[in-house]
Parts: C-alpha cells; structure tokens; sequence
C-alpha cells in the first residue's frame, strides 16, 4: 500500500510472547502475564506517532480450550491494561487440524495470512509501507512481510529472520522505531 495523504503508521504487535508471556495457551485470567515493560513500550509507540495494533492468532478457540469470549475478555483486559488501540484476533485452525466447529476453516485471517492487517488498515487508514510487524514466532515475520512492513523479530537468540532482533518490544522501540 502507497503512502498516501493523512495515512497513519502502526506498529503491529503479536500479544503472547510480546506483551505478554506465551504460556502456552493463554486461557484465563490466572494465564495472562502481562510483561512489566509492556505498557511503557506502548506509550513510546503512541509517543512517536504511531498506532499500537495487536495481531494474534488464537487457536485455543477452535481447540476447544476456550470460548471465543473468553478472548475478547482477556484482549480487552490487555487493551486497558497496557493502552493498545486495537486488538485484532483470530479463533481459527486450518480444517485438517483438530478442532471444533464452526471454526475448522480455511480463512484468510490466520497468520501468516494477512486478513487481520487488511482489516486494521481499511479500519485505522494505515500506510504498511511506514509500518512495523513485531512478532515471536516466524509467522508473526511472513506476514509483516506479505504485508510490506519492517518487521521485528523477538528473540534472545540472534537469528536474522527479521530486519530487527530483539530481546523484547521496549528494546526494539527505544533503540530502532523512528519518530
């Protein structure tokens, strides 16, 4: 997407591994840890201009671990938590996986498919080409690529998956995104 009058820049955020610890599947309350620099990485991102986007896949909901409200409870608890504009989900599992229906299908918002983005740039007017992808595992990497954003790979390890690596989302914002 061209850059194009009165677009906005994102920075788009994987939730479990970036805002907060992926404890496997986060399924209640009492599984939600929100990490401590979590809410001042945020107010940076907002600082400098951008909007803050969460983009995560929960597969959880179509595994039968939880309830697709369930979800929406705990994206808003971190909404409010740590002050993100919006938060966008996916309950969905590809129909040869297992799972429970109505969510056993092939749909275009799964990552690294990118239906969540497409969705948050038609809603926010966001340029990608000024964007950022942040994300913990290498789907989060495809589809800030498909998308045409800069993407961040979070990561104690030094793999060279991403244009950026780093420890966690305050590293990446206080040392590489730009005002």
């Amino acid at each position: 997407m061209n850059s194009g009058f009165g677009k906005k820049k994102a920075v788009f955020l994987d939730r479990d591994g970036v805002l907060c610890e992926d404890t496997d599947y986060v399924t209640s309350f009492e599984k939600l840890h929100i990490f401590g620099f979590a809410k001042e990485a945020i107010r940076l991102i907002h600082q400098k201009g951008y909007l803050a986007i969460v983009v995560t896949n929960q597969s959880g909901v179509a595994r039968g671990l939880m309830t697709e409200e369930m979800v929406i409870k705990l994206n808003y608890f971190l909404q409010i938590q740590v002050g993100v504009d919006a938060i966008y989900y996916c309950p969905h599992l590809p129909p040869d996986k297992i799972e429970i229906p109505p969510y056993h299908i092939r749909c275009d918002c799964r990552k690294p498919e990118i239906g969540m983005i497409q969705k948050a740039v038609d809603e926010w007017n966001i340029d990608l080409s000024l964007s950022y992808m942040v994300g913990d595992r290498e789907s989060d990497i495809q589809v800030g690529i498909k998308s045409g954003m800069k993407t961040v790979y979070i990561s104690e390890k030094n793999e060279k998956i991403a244009d950026y690596v780093c420890r966690n989302v305050l590293e990446f914002v206080q040392s590489y995104l730009e005002d």
